[in-house]
């Protein structure tokens, strides 16, 4: 568990995460193009109901199959038969149970195949999961990013095909289900080679005992995916597919984003998990590392977003979704305390508290769903983005509040307080140069951006040392300890 191997692993889900968000990016340019507002409004409702449905198929056992695997690499196989069997099972009831649902409310045929077709893929995709915790157990973050790169690039390949076919919208659905099954198919492959045999097996002891631990991550995840779409379903409600669509384009575009602070735990969380268990100062300093880490890396987008909104629609999704301008500003911001959601999220259920995060995900779906109803109503899908930023902000300081006071208190108010100060600085730059071409603009913000990193030290000099020394470059990393040391800085 050196600084070496974490940096290793997080390379490489990095790289694969970067190559599969553009193939990503593309794949949405192209959908979004050839279905328009109303269509794609549709889609991203089958998709948000179908995150929602998935839920109760998972039961919240990959969560803690991530971390039993994590705390004992032996037992996978045996958790992954009884898991497998579970997941099965129960992706097979509600899929079934969505089916007869949506039949007898007299929802119309499109839409129903569309959500059918969507939810099938989710419960594929919720199944290989499994595999992929499995192999991101042994370390192997090398297949969990092949995995990513084949299924975003599947999605890429098929809506390429679809855009000479000229076929309809359910056909267009149908793309989500043929790329989760490459990917399964592919995750089972790399499960077999690198772990062992597949198979099944249903103990009624042990699947009681699951259940058991895993219910409560069940409804954190639940109000947590009902936090992060509750908005489209309820914008679909009040407001109707095309809005909806003006809506999802530039609110699922940051959400790509999210992603990355994802990647950043799983491919920590093992770590994370010893580092609990042994070396809690350990844990405080990767914790601290990662979130100057993810605040670098989302400046930049949050600066793009607020200042070029406009462009950036009118350029990625056409005309159509210029309305949408706000949204995607407002969404920015989410991402900077995403990263501490998540990150919270890992922490509490390594500490054994998942039913203190499952109530403070509660609390903030409660908090999503009232203000999503009044700010709709008032703004429409403005006021949907603001209840999505509001809601994530209580979200992220209810659960700082309470992992401090009852586990262990991390520090980030000094990192989060300099790094709103170098975005403000950047923005107040940006808003001078708005009229100047895109070209100069980058000319003048990136060095002043990586001017602004070293002012307000945003990451430390031995925070840097740690990070060159885990790339194998210890000549520059102890060259920058001994500069550290020398003029006594952090």
């Amino acid at each position: 568990m050196s600084a070496k191997s974490i940096f290793k692993n997080t390379a490489y889900m990095y790289t694969g995460e970067i190559i599969s968000k553009i193939f990503q990016f593309i794949f949405i340019i192209l959908l979004t193009r050839y279905l328009g507002a109303e269509g794609y409004g549709k889609i991203s409702f089958a998709i948000s109901l179908g995150w929602i449905i998935v839920m109760f198929s998972d039961a919240g056992i990959n969560n803690i199959m991530m971390r039993e695997m994590a705390l004992n690499t032996k037992k996978i196989i045996h958790h992954t038969k009884h898991a497998l069997s579970l997941k099965i099972l129960f992706g097979a009831v509600i899929t079934s149970a969505v089916v007869i649902v949506m039949y007898v409310a007299g929802i119309s045929w499109e839409r129903t195949i569309i959500v059918t077709i969507i939810c099938i893929s989710f419960v594929i995709d919720s199944i290989s999961q499994l595999f992929r915790t499995a192999l991101i157990s042994i370390k192997h973050m090398e297949y969990e990013a092949v995995l990513k790169i084949v299924f975003n690039l599947s999605k890429l390949i098929l809506i390429s095909l679809i855009w000479f076919a000229n076929t309809d919208i359910i056909t267009v659905s149908a793309i989500y289900l043929a790329s989760s099954v490459m990917t399964i198919l592919l995750a089972i492959t790399f499960f077999y080679r690198k772990i062992g045999k597949l198979s099944m097996a249903i103990d009624k002891k042990y699947s009681i005992w699951m259940l058991k631990e895993s219910i409560p991550l069940l409804f954190g995840s639940l109000f947590g995916m009902l936090l992060i779409n509750i908005d489209i379903l309820m914008l679909t409600w009040l407001k109707g597919d095309y809005i909806t669509g003006i809506y999802s384009a530039p609110s699922r575009l940051i959400i790509t984003g999210f992603v990355l602070t994802e990647i950043m735990i799983a491919s920590t969380y093992p770590y994370l998990v010893n580092y609990y268990h042994k070396k809690k100062k350990h844990l405080i300093r990767l914790c601290q590392i990662m979130t100057s880490l993810s605040l670098i890396a989302f400046m930049p987008i949050v600066l793009v977003g607020i200042m070029f909104a406009e462009r950036i629609l009118r350029f990625v999704f056409g005309n159509e979704f210029v309305a949408g301008s706000a949204v995607l500003s407002i969404f920015s911001l989410v991402l900077f305390i995403y990263h501490f959601v998540v990150l919270y999220n890992a922490l509490f259920i390594i500490a054994y508290r998942v039913k203190l995060v499952s109530l403070i995900a509660l609390s903030a779906t409660i908090f999503n769903i009232f203000m999503n109803y009044f700010l709709i109503l008032k703004y429409g899908h403005i006021g949907a983005a603001v209840a999505t930023l509001l809601s994530y902000g209580f979200y992220a300081i209810a659960e700082y509040a309470i992992f401090s006071s009852i586990v262990i208190r991390i520090r980030f108010l000094s990192r989060i307080f300099r790094s709103a100060m170098a975005l403000l600085l950047l923005i107040i730059t940006a808003y001078f140069l708005q009229e100047l071409h895109l070209f100069w603009i980058a000319l003048i913000i990136v060095p002043l951006y990586a001017f602004f990193i070293l002012l307000f030290r945003i990451i430390s000099l031995q925070d840097i040392a740690l990070l060159l020394h885990a790339a194998k470059l210890d000549n520059i990393s102890n060259r920058i300890r001994q500069f550290s040391s020398k003029f006594g800085t952090e």
